[in-house]
C-alpha cells in the first residue's frame, strides 16, 4: 500500500466515526428531550393526584 492510500483509508475511517459520533449525539440529545417531557409529565400528575388525595381526605 502507498502512502497515499493509507492517507486516504484514514480519511474514510475518520469520516465513518464522525458520522457514527454525530448519530450518537443526536440520539442521546432525542433521548434525554423525552426523559424531561416524560418527568414533566408525571411530576404534573403527582400534583393533581396529591391535590385529589388532599382534596379527599379533607371531606
Amino acid at each position: 500500500m502507498s502512502l497515499e492510500s493509507d492517507n486516504e483509508e484514514l480519511r474514510r475511517e475518520n469520516d465513518s466515526l464522525k458520522s457514527g459520533v454525530v448519530e450518537r449525539e443526536e440520539r442521546a440529545k432525542s433521548l434525554l428531550k423525552n426523559a424531561r417531557a416524560r418527568v414533566q409529565t408525571l411530576t404534573e400528575e403527582n400534583k393533581s393526584l396529591s391535590k385529589e388525595l388532599a382534596d379527599r381526605r379533607g371531606r
